[in-house]
């Protein structure tokens, strides 16, 4: 089963996986490869750091299930590594960014996985508290910050977008959405309770 954590810079993401890593019985982060070097709040595990050069030739290869760009740096997830993690009867959890959440459903569903993906967003506090904890507890520069900041704007809007209507069918009108939504009052262990609930869920 794989879980998958979305939400803007700054709301808590690789906190509260690795949390779940520690907490969770069996739990494995589902790798990414990425052309930024590493960062010291990772979790072990969470990114395969390669170059430019070795990440173009792996897209060339048609080895990632997607790849996207964010600030300077290009992610992507190999299609071996998501088999793996959708086939695995222990929880893996990833970090992805809104603009592949549908094309991990429609792999998981082409592949035989379509039960076992579940997406959590968590919603934004607002710019004035991300822009806090980004200059003040993570000391980026204020201008990296607001181009974080201003880059996920437009996440919310685009999670609250219901799945295509034909996905709705068994639903009848109801809106069908790709997320279990969280919400961040600045309560990062209020946070977490909340994805380990429904981590938990049958």
């Amino acid at each position: 089963m794989l879980f998958t954590l979305t939400g803007p810079s700054a709301v808590g993401k690789t906190s509260i996986m690795k949390r779940l890593l520690k907490e969770v019985l069996g739990a494995q982060l589902l790798r990414s490869s990425t052309t930024r070097g590493p960062r010291g709040n990772e979790a072990e595990g969470e990114y395969l750091c390669i170059s430019q050069a070795e990440f173009d030739s792996k897209e060339r290869a048609d080895a990632f299930a997607w790849t996207a760009d964010f600030g300077s740096a290009r992610y992507g997830t190999l299609k071996s590594d998501l088999r793996l993690a959708l086939a695995s009867d222990n929880p893996r959890f990833a970090a992805i960014v809104p603009s592949i959440i549908p094309k991990l459903h429609a792999f998981a569903s082409i592949e035989g996985f379509a039960t076992r993906v579940r997406s959590i967003y968590i919603k934004s506090p607002g710019r004035d508290i991300l822009l806090r904890r980004l200059t003040v507890d993570r000391d980026e520069p204020k201008t990296v910050a607001m181009n974080k900041i201003e880059e996920c704007a437009s996440w919310d809007r685009v999670a609250f977008n219901p799945r295509p209507r034909l996905e709705n069918e068994a639903y009848g009108w109801r809106p069908l959405y790709y997320y279990y939504f969280v919400s961040d009052r600045d309560d990062l262990d209020e946070k977490y309770l909340s994805v380990l609930k429904y981590v938990r869920r049958p």
